[in-house]
């Protein structure tokens, strides 16, 4: 079965090959190679046909790329209502054709030796195999005779063998992938490689800028498995210093046995040294509500990186270049749209943490980053205070005069994050706020937290004033509450009040009258 071909054509009285012109030196390449790497099985068969039609065609090459262990076909066209057509095998097996076409002679009749089925002539007369094997890589000889002029015109072919099982070349710290991503500090011997092809491939290294490419030097080395095939090996010189904060660094594999395919693969280089002016925001959302984090604030990043930030501990989300996204660790939880913003679908407290986006937009390196905090609210959502109902309204304490001494408390139970609660005194002329303590305790990933305070009126207490207390929540906890604030009023029975002095205004002078 032919895999690959490149058509142009040459023709005589009705004859016709499939020809491609090669650079010079490729057959004699070819030929050395093969000579040093004999084969006795292949995957893929690669047909170089050199023609010389005698007396009526200058020198010509063909390739035809041809499967192993499967019916091929080496193309060399013939009108059979014109021509017979005779192939023959140089090496010396066969000396009689190994298969020949007669217009009188129906089916193609199969030469002296040569076990039947094994070769046939198609209806353009082109040479079928019925199963390629290595033993197919000689010198073929076809002779068409025109019935009308009496004439021959005679062919060699050379057919060549090439194999080639991988695909892409392999980059030692990719893990098997044709893309990957790893940081400067994993670059000790990175190194490539191609293996399992005859004749070995050539390997390069060079890096990817915006409209140009920068060879980078390797050592090269080539691997035999002792029988027929080779891996080649290209090893990055050490001490190398990748100067961009992102590097896209390319293996490319090229030579006969991968043909005119473009056959590389990539590693993206994160310097995280590079990355200047990196601008952090914090943002907080309610557990179980959806966050769109920004990458860039206008435009689509050609390619960008999403990284988590824990203590000090950085995982790869996600990366993507020109629209194609690697995804590092699949999970429903989160998402990337097409802008490269990150969606987390339902945030919860393993959401928390340092989100990086690094960015290259085409023409500048760009990185944001978003602290994300998790906000879980207490149950009630609001502070509760002894003595006082529970609403986010103000309350009423009574101070008894057999009661010198009052101690508030306020409190909040399963929030998150932690918060701390202070009782604000305003009026401390009159009132006298002591012996303030506070208390956490930590369960099931929410806190409780309470304050208490002892409340002590001062002589000079008033009782036609209000006067109020206020516990106050806030730290980072303090955003899930409905209200941070809770206003106490502090009320105090009337035959212990003093009466309050009175403010006479006469000409600009402020007399005070008991």
């Amino acid at each position: 079965m032919v895999i690959g071909s490149v058509n142009s054509s040459v023709s005589s009285r009705g004859n016709q090959c499939i020809l491609l012109s090669l650079p010079s030196g490729w057959l004699a390449s070819i030929l050395a190679q093969s000579a040093l790497c004999p084969m006795d099985r292949a995957e893929y068969v690669l047909i170089l046909v050199e023609s010389q039609l005698v007396g009526l065609m200058g020198l010509a090459s063909h390739l035809s790329i041809l499967q192993l262990w499967t019916k091929s076909t080496v193309e060399c066209k013939f009108d059979l209502a014109l021509f017979n057509i005779y192939w023959y095998i140089l090496d010396g097996r066969y000396k009689d054709p190994i298969v020949r076409y007669e217009k009188e002679n129906v089916p193609p009749i199969f030469g002296s030796g040569v076990d039947e089925g094994t070769y046939s002539i198609d209806t353009d007369g082109s040479l079928i195999i019925s199963n390629v094997t290595t033993i197919n890589q000689t010198t073929y000889k076809v002779v068409a005779y025109d019935r009308k002029y009496q004439t021959y015109e005679d062919l060699h072919i050379t057919v060549q063998t090439i194999v080639m099982s991988d695909k892409y070349p392999r980059i030692n710290v990719c893990e098997n992938q044709r893309t990957c991503l790893i940081k400067s500090s994993s670059l000790n011997n990175l190194n490539c490689s191609f293996g399992n092809a005859r004749p070995a491939v050539e390997l390069r290294w060079y890096i990817q800028h915006e409209g140009y490419t920068e060879t980078v030097e390797g050592t090269k080395s080539y691997i035999s498995d002792g029988k027929f095939t080779f891996t080649s090996v290209l090893t990055m010189q050490s001490g190398y210093v990748f100067k961009e904060p992102l590097t896209h660094l390319v293996c490319k594999a090229r030579g006969l046995a991968v043909g005119a395919n473009v056959v590389e693969s990539s590693v993206y280089i994160d310097n995280p040294s590079e990355w200047n002016d990196i601008v952090s925001i914090n943002k907080q959302y309610q557990i179980n509500t959806e966050a769109q984090l920004l990458c860039v604030e206008h435009g689509i990043p050609y390619t960008y990186i999403w990284e988590k930030t824990i203590a000090d501990v950085t995982e790869l989300l996600i990366f993507s270049v020109d629209g194609k996204q690697h995804v590092n660790k699949a999970t429903p939880s989160w998402r990337v749209n097409d802008i490269g913003d990150l969606i987390l679908s339902e945030v919860d407290l393993t959401s928390e943490g340092t989100y990086t986006c690094k960015y290259f937009d085409g023409m500048f390196f760009g990185a944001s980053a978003t602290i994300v905090t998790v906000l879980v609210a207490p149950s009630p959502p609001f502070l509760l205070v002894d003595s006082c109902a529970q609403s986010t309204h103000s309350c009423d304490i009574v101070i008894q005069p057999n009661k010198v001494n009052t101690t508030l408390t306020c409190e909040v139970t399963g929030v998150y994050p932690e918060l701390s609660l202070e009782f604000i005194n305003y009026f401390p002329s009159e009132v006298k706020l002591w012996s303030q303590t506070q208390f956490s305790s930590f369960r099931n990933n929410r806190y409780n937290v309470r304050v208490s305070a002892v409340v002590q009126p001062l002589q000079n207490f008033i009782c036609s004033v209000e006067k109020f207390i206020v516990c106050n929540a806030f730290g980072p906890g303090a955003s899930s509450l409905t209200n941070p604030e809770k206003e106490i009023q502090i009320s105090y029975v009337p035959s212990m009040c003093k009466k309050p002095k009175k403010t006479v205004v006469c000409n600009r002078v402020n007399l005070m009258i008991g």
